[in-house]
């Protein structure tokens, strides 16, 4: 259970660490009866991170659908922390600087993706509100005007992601 399905977040590297070692312990206790053939503590760090839960990495996830090239580095990164849980010396750490590269890589391009859709949208409601009526009156409705103000809040929380390092501390449940 430990090794393929406990996931867990703090936003204290010092929580994150005492979790680790409480699981190594529990690990290492159910295979003392085995003390000749013990193996090698799992390494837990891409089940149990530090991060921040509550910044998360856009405020409200991404709704952009995958790109095939995403789908391909999310099956690498998959295989990269099968082979990491088991993994120890240098290569444990060129692993680690893998996933992280590949974690980067795909937050980046979700981000920049939901960027453009965002601001395709609202091209498409400018278009559509620039166009008047038989009497002269504007097509935005108060729900259109809704609309348009919660993409550019979220067009802004975006950017405002893209721009700030710290939402990299942050921590995407998806």
């Amino acid at each position: 259970i430990i090794h393929r399905h406990l996931y867990g977040v703090d936003i204290q590297r010092n929580a994150v660490r005492i979790c680790e070692l409480r699981l190594w312990l529990a690990v290492f206790s159910s295979e003392t009866d085995i003390r000749d053939d013990l193996r090698p503590l799992p390494n837990l760090g891409h089940r149990i991170g530090h991060g921040d839960s509550l910044i998360s990495d856009t405020a409200g996830g991404f709704s952009s659908p995958i790109t095939e090239d995403n789908r391909k580095k999310l099956e690498k990164l998959s295989k990269l922390q099968d082979r990491y849980l088991e993994t120890h010396g240098e290569q444990k750490y060129r692993i680690q600087r893998q996933m992280r590269q590949l974690r980067d890589e795909i937050f980046s391009a979700n981000l920049e993706s939901e960027i453009t859709r965002c601001t395709e949208r609202l091209e498409a409601l400018d278009a559509g509100q620039q166009e008047q009526t038989l009497f002269d009156e504007e097509k935005a409705t108060p729900k259109l005007r809704e609309h348009r103000q919660g993409l550019e809040s979220k067009l802004e929380k975006l950017k405002a992601c893209r721009d700030d390092r710290r939402t990299r501390a942050g921590f995407s449940f998806q």
